[in-house]
C-alpha cells in the first residue's frame, strides 16, 4: 500500500508547482511584510476568495514622482 501515499504525495507537489508567480512592488511588500515565496490570493474585489499566487519577485518602483504620489501597489 505504498503506491496510494505516493500517488498522494505526488498530486501535491504538482498542485503546488501549478501556482501562478508574481512580483510585487516594494511597497506592497513592506505593508503586507510578503516575501519571496509567500502564497497570496488574487482577487478582482476585496472579499473574494480569488486565485492562488506565488510571490516570486519584489521589484523597485521608478523614482518617477507621478509613480510615488499616487500611492498605488503594483502587481
Amino acid at each position: 500500500m505504498i503506491l496510494p501515499a505516493l500517488l498522494l504525495a505526488l498530486n501535491v507537489i504538482v498542485a503546488q508547482d501549478t501556482l501562478r508567480g508574481v512580483a510585487i512592488d516594494e511597497r506592497l511588500a513592506a505593508d503586507a511584510k510578503l516575501r519571496v515565496g509567500d502564497t497570496v490570493a488574487l482577487s478582482a474585489a476585496p472579499g473574494e476568495a480569488g486565485q492562488r499566487a506565488v510571490v516570486t519577485g519584489i521589484v523597485a518602483r521608478a523614482a518617477d514622482p507621478a509613480e510615488i504620489a499616487r500611492g498605488e501597489y503594483k502587481v
